[in-house]
């Protein structure tokens, strides 16, 4: 290449247009590039919209103010009846420690309550509602509770209960058999030896039942 010829090719502007067609909702803008040459022999691009694709700042303003208020949404849902309590008590050592936290959730109201057995829950007391006790899930509505020797056994079967330490169990009691009412729930504190649970006060009402521990 010769001089006039290279002259001629570092002066050259190049425009070149991309147009991607919007689909029916217009998501996609009309996108130009333009490329130039430089003395140098060196390119670089500046991508911009299209004058017809530039998006109105108003309705850019209520873009952001809409993605803003849907995630703080987002998170109050999520924290919504979590919460932080302590504990204070001996009846559920070994594994709950007097002052230990605990973190909780607040069961909904208006749903059904979705418990398991050895739930850790938070509940109104069935002898004084303005006391709550934190204390274990052991018999589900319809069960056939029976205490013997100190060992829990349901529906003549003998529950395994790693949670419970023998050296606060050395007080084996047994007790007759109690079937579970509906919309009820057998309660014990680990602590067999300090606790005061359904063996003294009988099964705790469901509606009685308003959280639970998921993590310590």
């Amino acid at each position: 290449m010769d001089l006039s010829e290279s002259a001629a090719f570092n002066t050259l502007l190049a425009h070149i247009s991309l147009d991607r067609s919007p689909d029916v909702s217009g998501c996609f803008p009309k996108l130009i590039i333009e490329s130039k040459i430089g003395r140098s022999g060196r390119t670089w691009s500046t991508p911009t919209l299209a004058a017809d694709s530039q998006i109105p700042m108003k309705q850019m303003k209520l873009g952001i103010v809409a993605i803003v208020v849907l995630s703080l949404l987002t998170v109050n849902c999520s924290l919504l009846g979590h919460r932080t309590v302590v504990f204070r008590g001996t009846s559920m050592l070994p594994n709950i420690k007097d002052g230990d936290r605990l973190a909780t959730v607040t069961f909904d109201s208006n749903s059904p309550k979705k418990l398991i057995r050895s739930d850790i829950v938070v509940f109104h007391s069935p002898m004084d509602r303005s006391k709550s006790y934190i204390k274990r899930l052991i018999g589900l509505p319809g069960d056939k509770i029976e205490m013997r020797g100190g060992e829990v056994w349901i529906n003549e079967s003998k529950l395994s209960e790693p949670y419970v330490s023998s050296k606060f169990n050395l007080s084996p009691r047994s007790q007759p058999a109690v079937i579970v009412p509906q919309d009820a729930y057998f309660i014990l504190g680990d602590n067999r030896d300090n606790s005061a649970d359904s063996r003294i006060w009988g099964c705790v009402p469901a509606e009685s039942i308003y959280a639970k521990v998921v993590a310590q």
